[in-house]
């Protein structure tokens, strides 16, 4: 359990390599003991490393087996939703984001990591209905964090700030991602706060005004050198589309 944890905590602070090294041990040192959950906890860490690192789509096979089990998780569809946008497959994510039931999702340790990763996952296919649907259920819950197992997803802010930026609500999308940005710095952890800016760089972008395209540009160098620092491939390739949608607006 103290591996996992510092495994958790090494991924907060953007050390990848060796929240990757922590985790294994975790495995290796589960497996001998004989912990039935320690092959699950394993693939749950190394499914939040690949998604930081922008590698996410390597898992895309694994993931899509969890999605039919008749115990299945929330939580693992989304992931598996998340793999298949990564790996151009967006008809395929679409549909599994359609079909599920955010309300009757169990509220319980893996509520919130789920909720959160869904959230990612409407905002980036722009499924206002189901980003409505996740703004409400999330909405009574600022100010805390998402997790799953020992791995910190990121502030229940930043979803908020995507989720009312993709319904355009966008004086809230501001109010949710600066108190994401605000979360991040305090717990010290680099890559929340750098997926935070570009995600509102994002909704700047997307409501367009001068002063705000000036912004969004002063939020994306934030975020691109912490995450091209430490290797976090899933976050440049965020800031890169930002990029590209700013040049597009200011063309």
């Amino acid at each position: 359990m103290l591996l996992m944890l510092e495994s958790g905590w090494a991924l907060a602070r953007g050390e990848l390599q060796v929240s990757e090294g922590l985790a294994t041990e975790a495995l290796e040192v589960g497996t001998a003991a004989h912990e039935p959950g320690a092959g699950l906890t394993f693939s749950v860490h190394i499914w939040n490393l690949r998604r930081a690192q922008g590698r996410s789509r390597e898992l895309a096979q694994q993931s899509e087996q969890f999605v039919d089990l008749r115990d299945s998780h929330s939580a693992w569809r989304a992931g598996a939703a998340t793999s298949l946008i990564d790996g151009d497959r967006w008809d395929e994510a679409r549909e599994l984001a359609r079909r599920e039931d955010f309300r009757e999702v169990p509220v319980d340790q893996t509520w919130s990591g789920a909720m959160f990763i869904w959230a990612d996952v409407c905002s980036r296919l722009r499924l206002a209905d189901r980003a409505g649907e996740l703004y409400e259920l999330m909405r009574p819950f600022p100010g805390q964090f998402a997790a799953q197992a020992s791995v910190v997803q990121g502030s229940i802010d930043h979803a908020l700030g995507a989720l009312a930026g993709t319904l355009e609500r966008y004086e809230a999308a501001e109010l949710h991602f600066a108190s994401s940005a605000e979360m991040a710095e305090r717990f010290g952890a680099p890559l929340l706060l750098a997926r935070t800016n570009a995600g509102w760089a994002r909704a700047l972008i997307a409501r367009g005004r001068p002063e705000d395209l000036d912004r969004a540009r002063c939020l994306l160098e934030l975020a691109e050198d912490p995450a091209d620092r430490l290797g976090a491939g899933g976050i440049v390739r965020e800031v890169a589309d930002c990029w590209a949608s700013l040049a597009s607006v200011t063309r």
